[in-house]
């Protein structure tokens, strides 16, 4: 991929792929509401990870979500920082996980969303064996509120380095800073319908309730405006060049 926003993309085309990261087993619910709307989303699930209830101990909810028609990805086997292990630990995160999944949806799992956002060059290259795509490093809309086209540090878009915009339970303190975001991503996202040429835009939510509480109500307006898609069809849409 690696490439530049091509100058013939039609103005006001968005593209936005919700996903959901740690695989909290309240992430079924948001799976259930996202389908009642028709809005396919990816959700990205560690395997072997026991500090919190995850989806993987009720694989049976895992299908379901499949069923529903979202995107399963890995989120590795252990949630470690890759970019600190060794090669062999790396390579069994990246394997066992991806295997697991496929077992239990039964499709192959293309996607792989690197446990806090930290990847390196040799991490890069062992995830490229085994997945499509990666997701990487999160941006918070008030670091670069108008840089949310998933572009990296050196203004390309990468397929294994793919950059979505944060909101993770560790940043939001209080009521008024989560309507400060809010507002601040609807104002950004209709902003970029209308001054860019083409937008590509990966929301990254860690904790259910976070997403409940304050952005499932803005869907249907998004929805207006812009075509939602799990980060394969993202890919493929960015391929393409759509």
């Amino acid at each position: 991929m690696n490439r530049k926003y091509p100058s013939e993309y039609r103005v006001g085309k968005i593209y936005i792929a919700l996903t959901f990261d740690d695989g909290f087993v309240s992430h079924f619910h948001c799976a259930l509401l996202l389908a009642r709307k028709g809005i396919r989303a990816t959700f990205f699930i560690p395997t072997h990870e026991r500090r919190w209830r995850t989806l993987a101990q009720r694989p049976e909810l895992i299908q379901e979500i499949a069923k529903m028609g979202h995107e399963i990805g890995s989120h590795s086997k252990y949630h470690l920082n890759l970019a600190t292990q060794p090669p062999d630990r790396v390579e069994e995160n990246l394997r066992v996980s991806k295997t697991f999944l496929e077992d239990v949806t039964g499709m192959e799992v293309l996607g792989f969303a690197y446990p806090y956002g930290s990847y390196s060059a040799r991490v890069i290259a062992r995830v490229m064996k085994y997945y499509h795509y990666a997701r990487g490093s999160m941006i918070y809309p008030w670091e670069d509120p108008l840089n949310l086209g998933l572009l990296n540090k050196h203004n390309v878009i990468s397929r294994y380095t793919l950059t979505g915009i944060g909101f993770s339970y560790n940043t939001v303190g209080t009521i008024l800073s989560r309507i400060i975001k809010f507002r601040m991503v609807r104002r950004t996202l209709t902003k970029l319908v209308r001054t860019r040429p083409q937008a590509f835009v990966i929301l990254v939510f860690h904790r259910p309730d976070k997403f409940m509480l304050f952005y499932y109500h803005l869907l249907d307006k998004l929805m207006s405006i812009a075509k939602f898609v799990t980060i394969h069809g993202l890919v493929e849409e960015i391929d393409t060049g759509v």
